[in-house]
């Protein structure tokens, strides 16, 4: 689920890359959109795995 992923990728992150992925995700609103959510997540994701 989300929330597992979103801890797992918690703990995998550098600081820098944690702190960097939650100001992308506090995006003005009028940026919060599905698309970009999508986009966050697959970046993340990306930096997770190439750090494992």
């Amino acid at each position: 689920d989300v929330a597992s992923l979103t801890r797992a990728l918690a703990e995998t992150l550098e600081p820098e890359a944690l702190a960097a992925a939650k100001r992308r995700a506090a995006a003005v609103p009028e940026d919060f959109t599905v698309d970009r959510v999508g986009e966050n997540l697959e970046r993340a994701v990306s930096i997770a795995l190439s750090r494992a």
